[in-house]
């Protein structure tokens, strides 16, 4: 047998090993591998379990989160959480403002939606002893408050916590600016009592209950197509526009000054202009041709290019019926 020959000779021993350092060198990259995939796992495990139970971080108040169960920041007092945009951009509907006030000892979110609660719209966070303020369309709506200790989101609420669901639909009235008063059951308990008022029916105790005045005055349509009539507010005499499509009888910065109105609530409103920042008072006496009332809701707009609009809030105590050219305006 030559040497070459030998070189191609069968050697048991040889050949064990060989398989045995394969061997090794496989099980090796197959644990690396396990090790790896175990760690994955654990990660994820730990992150989702964070998500479930810590809030936290600079994170967006809202529904879009992984699987609705990525916890965020509680918002701060007042801030408005829009679930359903629509809800702000109808050219065709008159808004009214809903004001919240806290008597709790921790903070809240309230959920506005449909009266069947399965369109959400709108959530707000209140703080303790604090107020908030929305506006919306006039109509019905459903009300679902969310309390705990640690807030998570929208979807899930506080961690722990409860829903407490106000029934029956809450009423958004033209003109008025409805209220709700929160507060804990017994003082100093968390359990929650909710007492929901409008502010008509606040005044109502202090508002005749007809406008003063008789007879009727018919007001001539101007060469604009506007009815105008003069009046005063708090003893400020202006020149009322009226305009059937306000909820809110309205007067610019100027009137507001002369007629002495010192609390004005900040308000947005929703004008043929847009949106238009402006504020809400209370006149103690508004007199237009020969009617007048008393403690009736304006609101002042720094923007306002009249005097004065005569809106529904006041319209509403009268009867309005218009022939041709002419409105006649009588006590009903």
């Amino acid at each position: 047998m030559s040497l070459d020959e030998r070189d191609y000779i069968y050697d048991p021993k040889e050949f064990r090993g060989k398989l045995q350092r394969r061997s090794k060198s496989s099980n090796l990259v197959v644990s690396i591998l396990i090790w790896v995939l175990l760690g994955v796992v654990l990660t994820l495990a730990f992150r989702s379990y964070q998500e479930h139970h810590q809030g936290g971080g600079q994170m967006k108040f809202g529904l879009n989160s992984p699987l609705g169960f990525q916890c965020e920041a509680l918002p701060p007092n007042g801030n408005i959480n829009v679930l359903d945009p629509s809800i702000g951009r109808r050219s065709d509907a008159i808004y009214s403002g809903f004001k919240f006030d806290s008597e709790l000892t921790k903070p809240v979110v309230l959920v506005i939606s449909n009266p069947e609660r399965n369109v959400q719209y709108q959530a707000v966070a209140v703080y303790p002893r604090q107020s908030a303020q929305v506006n919306l369309p006039v109509g019905s709506y459903g009300m679902t408050i969310l309390a705990g200790d640690k807030w998570c989101n929208v979807k899930v609420g506080f961690v722990n916590g409860t829903r407490v669901s106000i029934n029956p639909a809450v009423e958004v009235k033209a003109g008025y600016t409805g209220s709700m008063l929160l507060r804990p059951e017994v003082a100093g308990h968390s359990d929650l009592m909710v007492s929901y008022q409008s502010l008509a029916d606040q005044l109502a105790e202090k508002m005749p209950k007809q406008v003063f005045g008789n007879g009727y005055m018919d007001l001539r349509r101007d060469q604009g197509g506007n009815y105008k009539v003069l009046g005063r507010v708090n003893g400020a005499q202006v020149e009322f526009m009226v305009d059937t499509g306000a909820s809110i009888t309205s007067i610019n910065q100027q009137t507001g000054l002369q007629a002495g109105i010192q609390q004005c609530t900040p308000r947005e409103f929703h004008t043929a202009n847009g949106k238009v920042m402006g504020c809400v008072g209370t006149a103690n006496q508004l007199v237009f041709g020969n009617f007048s009332m008393e403690n009736i809701e304006v609101a002042i707009l720094p923007q306002l290019e009249t005097s004065a609009l005569l809106g529904m809030n006041a319209l509403s105590r009268v009867h309005i019926e218009q022939h041709g050219q002419v409105m006649r305006v009588s006590a009903q």
